[in-house]
């Protein structure tokens, strides 16, 4: 029972050690562009795209809002601003993330 043990420990490391590789080998190339990130990763989202689909049918289907250009236009620029934001915070994650790998790897 023991030895199990330690096998399903020494097999959960190296999947940890893993991932972390993995994870650095990507981010170490993502996080050249962080504008590029935030808006892929956030204005770009499925999420944010869904929120702003739901927000407008919910709007329409409610008599609050009219379908015009200029209704359109703020709508699509307060949910790609708001998923701009949201990828910066993205961001700020993974590299406070990524930091903490590297200063892990040091010691």
């Amino acid at each position: 029972m023991e030895i199990e043990n330690e096998i399903y420990d020494t097999v959960k490391w190296d999947l940890k050690q893993a991932k972390a590789k993995a994870f650095l080998r990507k981010w170490e190339e993502r996080r050249k562009s962080k504008m590029k990130f935030a808006f892929l990763h956030g204005s770009l989202d499925w999420r944010s795209l869904l929120l702003g689909a739901i927000i407008v049918y919910y709007n329409l289907h409610n008599d609050r809002m009219e379908l015009t250009v200029g209704t359109s236009i703020v709508a699509l620029l307060i949910i790609l601003g708001g998923g701009f934001l949201s990828g910066l915070f993205r961001y700020k994650k993974m590299e406070s993330l990524y930091q903490q790998y590297l200063r892990n790897i040091e010691k």
